[in-house]
């Protein structure tokens, strides 16, 4: 039950740094 939430919480970290990258580099 641990392996799923971890895997829940690194996966949602992921998807937001890529979010907050892909915003970044859309900034001029």
């Amino acid at each position: 039950m641990s392996n799923i939430i971890v895997s829940i919480i690194v996966g949602a970290g992921v998807l937001g740094l890529l979010l907050w990258k892909k915003k970044k580099n859309c900034l001029p």
